[in-house]
């Protein structure tokens, strides 16, 4: 499945949807400022939260929770490998992405070992403010959207 994002969403105030490859809203993000302090909310179609990404305190390094509702379904940290930033997100299902690629540009994937399940693409996208994100069948949309959210949060702020 296809999902469409604003891209720079991160600094937006207020509310931005994320669409389906079909222009249907899925989700709506809102914040009064995504930033990477702050609790952003994750809303469905019609605006009940269902979800919400907040920064671990008191953790080394960076470390972001992902609710659903009010249950943790995903931790995203963000390290460093031989030089280069990695960012990997572990599910309560122990389920485990690594991503790679080209962070700052918005060009790069979520592997579950060698195989890759997420492809994050501005090409993907049709107009040039948006961006695209590919996920297959066996990775979960939600947990996906989220970490792409985040990772794109923290490149950003640089």
């Amino acid at each position: 499945m296809k999902y469409i994002i604003p891209r720079s969403s991160y600094t937006i105030s207020g509310e931005f949807p994320v669409k389906n490859e079909y222009g249907e809203t899925v989700l709506k993000i809102e914040s009064s400022k995504f930033s990477l302090r702050s609790r952003i909310s994750i809303r469905d179609q019609y605006g009940i939260e269902i979800g919400h990404i907040q920064k671990k305190l008191l953790s080394p390094g960076l470390v972001y929770e992902i609710y659903h509702e009010q249950t943790l379904m995903a931790v995203l940290k963000r390290g460093r490998w031989l030089f280069r930033k990695r960012y990997s997100v572990t599910t309560t299902d122990k389920d485990r992405y690594i991503a790679r690629g080209n962070f700052k540009h918005l060009e790069f994937s979520l592997y579950m070992g060698s195989r890759r399940v997420v492809k994050v693409d501005p090409s993907l996208a049709v107009r040039s403010e948006n961006y695209g994100i590919e996920v297959e069948k066996r990775a979960s949309p939600y947990i996906c959207i989220c970490a792409v959210l985040v990772i794109e949060a923290i490149e950003k702020a640089k």
